[in-house]
């Protein structure tokens, strides 16, 4: 059925277990998939440590392969053909005894240590639709290494829709190719670690984004500037009000009456470390300025875009840091949905660090983003090594034990 899991595994606490040599093929006559994880396997009692799953096959399937919660270990020498679908997902949403994630966000990097799920040595291929081969969520902290991904980039999702987004990726050695050029998929939330990877026909690294700053999604809502998730600098109110003289069913905002500095409310070049976000008042929509004209303002464009009609009125407010974004760490213990306490958890300063990733040509792939409250040097750094970082043992020691 593709509504239930083929193979649902629960896993005792640091008791040995390892799943090897299967085939798992899809059946042709099903066409529709979800996200339930046709192989599902979960931890009990906090982490499960001494988990192996190895040389095996996903075939042709439609709905998700793979669905871990709550483990660490090591997924090895697995090949994965998908159709329009993700490969696998990973969520630590119960890490140290928490929920949603909350408690993985609360805990230490340990970078270099065994405190992560591994994938490493294996090939994931998408023939379908553009998903991702690994997709993190609810305080994710995971190691891909050594392994292929045909048309399958590896993401991380944000503190968005429901509980915490991802919280530590790294992502080294790997070959990623692309059968028409695009972009290398994006992180969400928390830190990555990207290095000594190749990327073929790819057109940009992978973009960081807070999604707050330009999609409502969620019991967090939107980082509008006076979010009580946030660093804002409400005290001041909208920094900017007007009303839209242009046309209807715009994608950018024109005021007639205003005149701008050129760039005045860019923040991503200039790197002022905050967001300038763009509120269409009538609308209920916002995204986040990239550039302005003396009578103009550019912002990015989702799908749908935010547009504009005559007479809209619109707000301008400051974002410092959305919660949990790129280049965010470790931060005060949160518990459920709505989360308490209801405040900005004091997340520390854990930057993103990308080297030594290059395409075709031999041309570094760095890592970009768009909002100006990621900034470069501070939550983000390009072609710089981690200071004192050093990967974990290749191969995963569950590999060779008995």
């Amino acid at each position: 059925s593709p509504q239930s899991h083929t193979v649902d595994v629960v896993l005792t606490k640091n008791l040995p277990s390892r799943l090897t040599g299967f085939e798992f093929r899809g059946d042709s006559s099903v066409t529709a998939g979800n996200d339930n994880g046709v192989v599902y396997f979960r931890g009990m009692e906090g982490m499960t440590a001494r988990f192996r799953l190895d040389h095996c096959k996903f075939t042709g399937l439609h709905g998700l392969p793979l669905l871990f919660r709550d483990l660490i270990g090591v997924v090895d020498h697995c090949t994965v053909d998908t159709v329009g679908t993700q490969g696998a997902q990973v969520y630590h949403n119960s890490w140290g005894g928490g929920n949603f994630g909350h408690g993985s966000w609360a805990d230490y990097p340990y970078w270099g240590s065994d405190k992560f799920l591994f994938i490493e040595d294996c090939t994931f291929t998408n023939s379908g639709t553009d998903r991702a081969a690994i997709d993190c969520y609810e305080g994710a902290r995971v190691v891909v290494r050594y392994s292929t991904f045909n048309d399958a980039p590896i993401s991380a999702h944000g503190t968005e829709a429901q509980g915490r987004g991802a919280k530590q990726l790294e992502i080294y050695d790997n070959v990623f190719t692309a059968s028409s050029p695009r972009g290398a998929s994006q992180v969400r939330s928390g830190t990555i670690l990207v290095h000594d990877n190749v990327y073929n026909n790819f057109t940009k690294g992978i973009d960081l984004k807070a999604y707050r700053q330009f999609v409502r999604k969620g019991t967090w809502g939107i980082s509008s500037g006076t979010n009580v998730w946030d660093v804002n600098n409400s005290v001041m109110g909208a920094l900017e009000r007007g009303t839209h003289t242009g046309a209807d069913s715009a994608t950018t905002l024109t005021d007639s009456n205003k005149n701008w500095n050129p760039d005045e409310w860019e923040t991503v070049v200039s790197g002022k470390g905050f967001t300038y976000v763009l509120r269409n008042m009538t609308q209920n929509r916002q995204s986040v300025i990239t550039s302005n004209a003396a009578t103009r303002i550019f912002y990015f464009q989702d799908a749908p875009p935010m547009r504009f009609n005559r007479g809209d009125t619109y707000e301008i407010w400051k974002v410092v840091t959305t919660l949990d974004q790129p280049g965010q760490g470790k931060s005060d213990l949160l518990s459920g949905l709505p989360a308490l306490p209801k405040k900005w958890p004091h997340n520390v300063l854990e930057p993103c660090y990308s080297w030594n990733n290059k395409d075709e040509y031999g041309n570094e792939v760095d890592l970009h983003t768009v909002e100006g409250s990621i900034q470069e040097g501070q939550d983000y750094y390009n072609r710089t090594r981690k200071p004192n970082y050093a990967p974990y043992i290749y191969p995963h020691p569950l590999t060779t034990a008995n």
